[in-house]
């Protein structure tokens, strides 16, 4: 019996993620393979490193995520002199998209936004999409105040560190990478 429950919660669970997914989708505007949305809503990823600009673009230049199998993203990039908030969104298809919606805005420090998205994708869960998410913490974080612009969409993590990074104050920063879905 125990074995007929295990694929019957499986399917329940796939239908689930696809109609959350579905929604998500529909109120971001970008569309997506559900299963590859339902997967990254799952498995978010973070990344941070320290350095001057060249040692952490190499760094991110090195880092291999296949930004064109994701829809958003962002940085976090603070230095002694300040912090920069980047956020990037996929207009159109996944696969199809060519350019994106870079939201940002500046400030002393980002440090507790940081733990707010963290605090977030762990009591998510993988049930609503990480990036949607992500952009409620930052548009509620920031009161809608976020300069948007549309940029040509970046392949890689270090093209798209060149925009984070792009009037960094600071010998010396730290530089978060958020890799949603």
């Amino acid at each position: 019996m125990k074995l007929v429950r295990f694929p019957l919660i499986l399917v329940i669970v796939l239908l689930a993620a696809f109609g959350s997914a579905q929604l998500a989708l529909a109120e971001g505007g970008a569309t997506v393979d559900p299963a590859v949305c339902a997967l990254n809503a799952w498995s978010p990823e973070l990344f941070s490193f320290y350095g001057d600009k060249a040692t952490i673009l190499a760094k991110f230049q090195a880092l291999d995520r296949n930004l064109l199998h994701h829809r958003t993203f962002a940085f976090i990039v603070e230095t002694n002199h300040g912090a920069k908030l980047t956020f990037f969104e996929l207009q159109g298809k996944l696969l199809e998209g060519t350019t994106m919606d870079l939201a940002s805005t500046s400030g002393k420090s980002f440090s507790d936004l940081s733990q707010q998205i963290t605090s977030t994708l762990l009591s998510n869960t993988g049930k609503k999409c990480a990036g949607m998410a992500t952009k409620e913490i930052l548009a509620n974080y920031t009161r809608g105040q976020m300069d948007h612009t549309v940029i040509a969409r970046p392949a890689t993590a270090g093209e798209a560190f060149r925009y984070a990074v792009a009037a960094a104050d600071g010998e010396y920063m730290q530089a978060t990478f958020i890799l949603l879905c």
